[in-house]
């Protein structure tokens, strides 16, 4: 997943809120999970996912 350089716009739907984006709003829970966090940190959690798949020999597509 592409991390979104900059904020996400989101809406308000009653006492939730919805990304803005129906692409955005599509992503499977932990795609969004990984929005949430900021580019940043979202950068370094998939780095280290990466780093992860590595040790235990899986391929990412």
């Amino acid at each position: 997943m592409q991390v979104p350089d900059g904020p996400v716009a989101v809406v308000a739907d009653g006492a939730v809120w919805q990304y803005a984006d129906p692409a955005l709003a599509a992503l499977p829970a932990a795609e969004k999970h990984l929005l949430r966090l900021g580019p940043d940190n979202a950068r370094a959690v998939q780095a280290k996912l990466r780093e992860l798949a590595a040790a235990l020999g899986l391929s990412l597509p």
